[in-house]
C-alpha cells in the first residue's frame, strides 16, 4: 500500500499519487503525495556541489555591439551557440553564459526553434487549406525569417495525433479539478513563462524560481521523472545561491526533489533530504507548523519503503520489515496535531490517516487499516467529490485492504470502479490509469481468470 505525503494548501496546487513497486503477485495500494513540497541543503544528503560563479548581469545594450557578428555565425553560418559563444570570446572580451545567449537569441527573434503554439497555428492553416479550400494552392510557412519543413508539420501532427483529414481546431484546455494532472498546454505556457522571465531576470529571481516549481510539478505529474529531476535540482541549487541551506523555500525544494527520488525507487536518498527538510522546518517553524508536519509526513514513508533486505544481493526481492513502529508514531502524532490545528476534514489531515492505515497494512493490522479507510473516502466523497483522483486513490487503497483479507470480490468491484474513472478522467495511458489497470490484473490473477489478467 502506498501511503500518501501531505502539504500545506499554500504551495503545491496538486497531489503526487506514490505507488509501491510490487514484490509478490499481490495487488497494492496507491496513496498521493502531497500538495506542497520543497527543500534545503543541509549536511545530510549529498556533498554540496561547488557553487558556479554566476555570469555577469547584462543589459540590453551591452550585447548591441556584437548582435551582428553573433547574427552572423549562428544565422547564416548555422554554428551552435556554444561555438558561438566561444568564437566571439576568442575575438573580443564580451563574456556572457550559455544560457545568457539563449534567451538574448530568442529575445532577437531568431531562436530557430518552432514553439508548440506556433506550430499549432501552421497545422491549422495548412489543414484548412489542404481541406476547405483545396482550390487554392499549397501554403508555405515561415517563421522567424526561417521556411517550415513539410516532413516538420508531418511529425509535429503525428506526435500529437493529429489526423491529416480532419480540420484542425486546437481548443483551450478543458476545467478539470484543481488535484487533476496537468496537460501539455501546461507545461508548454510554463516553458513561455520561465523563458520569458530568464530574459528579464537572474536565474534566481523569486518568480523564475516560481515557475521552475510549477514546471516540475507538471512533469512530475506527466511522469517524467528524470527530467523534473534535472529541473528541481536547478531550483535547489538556486535556493542554495540565494538563502543558503536553512530555509522555508529551501526545504520545500528538498522535500519536491526527495519525492520524485522517490517515485524513482531511490528511497535511502529520498530519505535523507526528507530528514534535511524535517529537521530545518522543525528548527526554524517549529515541531507543530503545517510544513514540518508534512516533511515528517514524508519521512515517514521512506521509512515503510526501505525494510531489510533478505539478502544484499537479492535486490528484487525485498522483506518488507522497515521501521514500521517509527512510521506509526510520526504518524499518529501527526494526524492528533493536524486534526487540533487545521481540522478533521482538512486535505492534509486526511492524507496523514491514509498515511497511518498504510501503516496498519504494513503490520497486517488490516481491519484497523479498512477502518480507516473508509472513514478518508466517506469524507473524500463528501469534500471532494467521487471522482475527485484523491477519492480514487482512496478507493484503490481499500480496495488493495480488501485483497489481502481474501475479499476479492469486493476488491475487484472497487477497481474496476477505478478504473474507469480514471479511464474517463485522466485518459487510458496515463500513468495512474495503466497503476490501476496492473492492479485489477493481480485481482484477476488471484482468482484465477489468468486470461482477463493477462489483456490488462
Amino acid at each position: 500500500m502506498v501511503p500518501q505525503l501531505a502539504s500545506t494548501q499554500s504551495y503545491m496546487p496538486h497531489s503526487f499519487n506514490l505507488s509501491l513497486t510490487p514484490y509478490s503477485n499481490q495487488p497494492h495500494n496507491e496513496e498521493s503525495l502531497s500538495d506542497s513540497q520543497r527543500i534545503p541543503a543541509t549536511a545530510m544528503g549529498p556533498p554540496a556541489k561547488r557553487r558556479k560563479r554566476k555570469a555577469p548581469t547584462l543589459r540590453a545594450d551591452a550585447w548591441e555591439p556584437y548582435k551582428a557578428r553573433i547574427t552572423e555565425l549562428h544565422v547564416r553560418q548555422k554554428l551552435p551557440l556554444r561555438q558561438v559563444k566561444d568564437t566571439i570570446e576568442r575575438e573580443s572580451s564580451f563574456q556572457a553564459g550559455i544560457r545568457q545567449y539563449r534567451t538574448r537569441i530568442s529575445q532577437w527573434g531568431l531562436d530557430k526553434n518552432i514553439k508548440p503554439h506556433e506550430m499549432s497555428a501552421v497545422v491549422r492553416k495548412r489543414q484548412r487549406r489542404k481541406l476547405i479550400e483545396s482550390q487554392k494552392g499549397e501554403l508555405t510557412f515561415t517563421v522567424r525569417g526561417n521556411e517550415v519543413e513539410p516532413q516538420k508539420i508531418d511529425r509535429w501532427m503525428k506526435r500529437n495525433e493529429i489526423p491529416e483529414n480532419v480540420v484542425y481546431a486546437p481548443s483551450p484546455a478543458a476545467y478539470t479539478p484543481s488535484a487533476c494532472r496537468y496537460r501539455q498546454t501546461d507545461e508548454d505556457r510554463l516553458r513561455q513563462e520561465l523563458s520569458t522571465l530568464e530574459i528579464r531576470y537572474e536565474d534566481d529571481h523569486p518568480e523564475t524560481l516560481r515557475i521552475l516549481y510549477k514546471l516540475s510539478e507538471v512533469l512530475i505529474d506527466q511522469g517524467r521523472y528524470s527530467s523534473a529531476e534535472k529541473m528541481i535540482r536547478r531550483l535547489v541549487e538556486a535556493r542554495q545561491n540565494v538563502n543558503g541551506s536553512d530555509d522555508n523555500d529551501m526545504n520545500e525544494a528538498l522535500d519536491l526533489l526527495g519525492g520524485v527520488l522517490y517515485f524513482q525507487g531511490s528511497y535511502a536518498k529520498a530519505e535523507r533530504l526528507h530528514r534535511r527538510a524535517f529537521e530545518s522546518s522543525r528548527r526554524i517553524l517549529g515541531s507543530e507548523h503545517p510544513n514540518t508536519l508534512r516533511s515528517m509526513d514524508y519521512l515517514a514513508i521512506t521509512y515503510c519503503e526501505q525494510g531489510r533486505l533478505k539478502e544484499a544481493e537479492e535486490l528484487w526481492v525485498q522483506v518488507k520489515q522497515g521501521r514500521l513502529k517509527e512510521a506509526e508514531e510520526l504518524e499518529v502524532q501527526v494526524i492528533e496535531t493536524r486534526k487540533r490545528v487545521l481540522g478533521h476534514e482538512h486535505p492534509d489531515t486526511l492524507i496523514s490517516i491514509s498515511n497511518l492505515a498504510s501503516t496498519y497494512s504494513e503490520q497486517g493490522r488490516l481491519k484497523e487499516a479498512e477502518e480507516l479507510e473508509v472513514q478518508v473516502i466517506e469524507t473524500r466523497k463528501r469534500v471532494l467529490g467521487d471522482e475527485h483522483l484523491d477519492t480514487l486513490i482512496s478507493i484503490s487503497n481499500l480496495a488493495s485492504t480488501y485483497s489481502n483479507q481474501g475479499r476479492l470480490k469486493e476488491a475487484e468491484a472497487l477497481k474496476v470502479q477505478v478504473v474507469e474513472t480514471r479511464k474517463r478522467v485522466l485518459g487510458h495511458e496515463h500513468p495512474d490509469t495503466l497503476l490501476s489497470m496492473s492492479n485489477l490484473a493481480f485481482t484477476d490473477y488471484d482468482q484465477g481468470r489468468l486470461k482477463e489478467a493477462e489483456e490488462l
